[in-house]
């Protein structure tokens, strides 16, 4: 059996967190086939982008001393996870910076990793067009999950 773990947004994040901490997994390695990460906002934690959504804080909370262990960047360029990185031509700026901040760390780490990127969608479309008649998403996730 393989597994793979995906996750838009907010869950994105939270498939990060998992897949970057090895406290979490439950068996060597995490267990995973590969995860798929699109538009994740919050790979790298810091003040600045706490401050930028009240939510993050309910997530990494307020000591800003932690947020560096709590942020997901350093172990998700470190993990043997094989890693989607998909992202919207129209994310909130902070979304696509993020993003971005995790392909470069990747790529200058010599990582392998598959890259997409979604033109005409929005942050919710791109999640929304999977199983529709829009298989542009669907296709880049099954491609994936098919190459592994």
């Amino acid at each position: 059996m393989r597994i793979f773990l995906f996750g838009h947004s907010a869950g994105a994040s939270h498939v990060a967190a998992y897949v970057a901490k090895p406290e979490f997994h439950q068996v060597a390695g995490s267990g995973l086939a590969g995860a798929m990460l699109l538009s994740g906002g919050a790979y790298n934690v810091t003040p600045e982008l706490v401050a930028q959504l009240s939510t993050y804080s309910d997530y990494f909370g307020t000591d800003a001393e932690q947020y560096a262990r709590r942020s997901s960047l350093d172990g998700l360029i470190a993990t043997s996870v094989p890693l989607w990185v998909g992202s919207a031509e129209i994310d909130p700026p902070a979304y696509k910076a993020q993003g971005e901040l995790l392909r470069q760390g990747l790529h200058k780490a010599g990582k392998k990793f598959y890259p997409a990127d979604f033109s005409a969608h929005s942050h919710m479309s791109e999640v929304y067009s999977i199983h529709s008649e829009d298989l542009t998403v669907g296709d880049a996730l099954l491609g994936f999950i098919r190459n592994q």
